[in-house]
């Protein structure tokens, strides 16, 4: 088949049994035995496991494998989801019930119809701008509900503001009358430049265009396409090309080389034009253009790490999923995906908000991630460089809980490499 992904999919099939409940996953043994030499040996060399196709793989979950698939397809991976606490241990920071709006929270239970409808004119005032939390957006002279524009939810209501009463559109402005006072004979006016007043200027003439040989124009105009001064240009966007590029070699910008070989060994048809008012039809191809707003968007939405948004989002299992497949990564010698999670991870910490609910979320990424990397002779593993680089940015908000406290006293390998940061 054509292409790498026809390749893929009509490679040998390959079993992982992975997790501890050893459930056999099978693959296209391509994609994966493609990410480093040493897969490429476990599945097509001379292992026990090449010559069965199968692997046991029970320190892997599914969920870590599924991710570690998804990048020896497409080369990136979707990030974990978080799962969400019980509503029960975060009742004394969450219940307002002037807040909701009648909107129930995540473990709220239904208020009655009465509760409802003070709850309602509660919401009333919040748009209405009566609350004080709320600056008023309404302007004081609009106090007909008329004027008011239907709230439909989702944005602002709109208002319809008149014109002021004093101003006229259709009459025009009342202007003072000007005294004209006649020229004297003798003396010549001068009237000043208005900003309308044209300008002629006088430039030196030339013949037309029609009176002029094609042969002249060609020299005093040279085509778009021309090499004139050494540089190739073409009459529209992105269709120069470097010698190497029309060849199917890498970027080289620039000016065109001379002594390079012309593309397709100089076969190239040449651009010949009837007329000089033919010109403009080579940048007619340069107008067609398409939108991949929606194909960004999606990938986007796909691939793109994020922070917590609700205060019950328990970020443990996002923490963890990432961490486990840099540890795979990091065991096969996968160095691009290994950069790819750290990048993920460090994006997922940034847009992490702390508080007293979730830090034990970071906590347990930091258990993590020190059990199962080594500590190395020179140097310090990138993932323990980054959990702990995070850990000593937020001291200043974990540094008194104590989860974090529980983290210093169990000592470790973290102790060591958090004081050697702080102290050096």
């Amino acid at each position: 088949m054509e292409g790498a992904f026809g390749q893929y999919i009509s490679s040998p099939l390959f079993t992982f049994s992975v997790g501890p409940n050893r459930k056999d996953l099978i693959v296209h043994s391509g994609p994966l035995a493609d990410l480093s030499p040493t897969l490429h040996t476990l599945m097509n060399g001379e292992m026990i496991e090449a010559k069965v196709r199968r692997v046991e793989w029970p320190d892997v979950d599914e969920d870590t494998f599924v991710r570690f698939t998804e990048y020896a397809y497409l080369r990136d991976y979707t990030p974990p989801s978080c799962s969400y606490r019980l509503s029960n241990i975060l009742d004394n920071t969450t219940e307002n019930p002037q807040d909701t709006c009648g909107w129930a929270s995540p473990g709220s239970h239904p208020k009655s119809k009465k509760d409802k409808k003070k709850n309602n004119n509660n919401c009333l005032e919040l748009f209405n701008g009566s609350n004080g939390s709320y600056p008023q957006h309404r302007e004081d002279s609009l106090k007909d509900a008329s004027q008011i524009g239907n709230y439909q939810g989702g944005g602002q209501a709109l208002v319809e503001v008149p014109p002021p009463e004093d101003l006229s559109i259709e009459e025009p402005l009342s202007q003072e009358p000007q005294i004209e006072v006649p020229p004297s004979p003798d003396t010549p006016i001068e009237e000043p430049l208005s900003p309308d007043t044209p300008i002629e200027v006088q430039l030196p003439q030339e013949p037309p265009i029609e009176d002029q040989p094609i042969e002249q124009l060609s020299q005093d105009h040279p085509p778009p396409h021309s090499n004139t001064g050494g540089s190739h240009r073409c009459g529209f966007q992105g269709c120069c090309m470097s010698g190497n590029q029309q060849q199917g070699g890498g970027q080289s910008p620039g000016p065109r080389d001379p002594v390079m070989a012309p593309a397709l060994g100089g076969h190239e048809l040449p651009y010949r034009e009837k007329s000089i008012w033919s010109r403009h039809l080579r940048g007619k191809f340069s107008t067609v253009n398409f939108s991949l707003y929606a194909h960004e968007m999606a990938s986007k939405k796909t691939f793109t790490p994020r922070g917590n948004t609700e205060l019950n989002e328990d970020f443990t299992p996002v923490f963890l999923g990432h961490a486990s497949l840099y540890v795979l990564a990091d065991k096969y010698g996968i160095e691009s995906l290994s950069q790819l999670v750290l990048d993920k991870l460090k994006q997922t910490l940034k847009g992490f908000k702390l508080s007293a609910a979730n830090v034990p979320d970071i906590i347990e990424l930091v258990r993590f991630t020190y059990a199962h990397t080594p500590r190395l002779v020179t140097g310090r593993n990138e993932l323990r460089t980054l959990v702990t680089m995070f850990i000593i940015s937020s001291i200043g908000q974990i540094g008194e809980t104590e989860s974090f406290q529980e983290l210093l006293g169990e000592g470790g390998d973290f102790v060591v490499d958090f004081w050697q940061i702080v102290w050096a």
